[in-house]
């Protein structure tokens, strides 16, 4: 979802250091409006760079999406650390009542 909506045209590079950042100003509109669609965006976004996120806690700026790469190439950090951070300030639990599946967390 995110990818196909909030990437923005970023071609090939995915999981931008932005994204989480943008997904948590969606999952805090999502809060004020309960619009299921800004909390799937939203939710996607702030996911989408754990993908960069390292055991050891390093963290690349973006990933390469591109088929047969799908790597961090060049590895680069840049501002990895808005990555995190975004996805630490935002990082929660949600409970939805979701017509076909019911009470899902």
């Amino acid at each position: 979802m995110w990818f196909q909506c909030g990437n923005d045209n970023k071609g090939d590079l995915t999981c931008w250091y932005a994204e989480s950042t943008n997904g948590w100003a969606l999952l805090q509109a999502f809060q004020d409006n309960g619009d299921m669609d800004t909390f799937v965006k939203g939710y996607s976004g702030l996911m989408s760079i754990e993908t960069d996120l390292l055991s050891d806690g390093m963290c690349f700026a973006h990933f390469i999406s591109t088929p047969g790469v799908f790597d961090f190439t060049p590895p680069r950090t840049l501002d990895g650390g808005i990555a995190q951070f975004g996805f630490l300030k935002a990082a929660s639990s949600w409970v939805i009542d979701d017509p076909s599946f019911g009470l899902i967390g």
